[in-house]
């Protein structure tokens, strides 16, 4: 069963999904730019959150989307605490490309 109804949880799992998405452009962008001046063990970790940080994005907006009017306050706030932190790479990764 899916309710998809406009909810801050809607509104979360929308936000996630784009984050995803642009986030994964942004550090290929970022990767083939400075892949050079990185080094081998610099373009690792970033593959390594290449891989890492958007899959958990796209699949608690995918959850937050179409499950989320299932989920009590204080798992979606559960879901936002651990959003933050991925949010947060991504707005570094950005100024860091913006920035070069």
């Amino acid at each position: 069963m899916v309710n998809i109804g406009l909810s801050l949880t809607l509104v979360l799992g929308v936000f996630d999904i784009l984050l995803a998405v642009f986030y994964t452009v942004m550090s290929i962008l970022l990767l083939t730019s400075r892949g050079s001046r990185l080094g081998e063990s610099g373009v690792a970790l970033y593959i390594l959150q290449l891989l890492f940080v958007p899959l958990p994005l796209l699949l608690s907006g995918l959850i937050m989307c179409f499950q989320g009017w299932r989920l009590d306050p204080s798992l979606q706030f559960g879901y936002f605490l651990l959003q933050a932190p991925l949010v947060y790479l991504g707005i570094k990764d950005f100024l860091l490309y913006r920035n070069q």
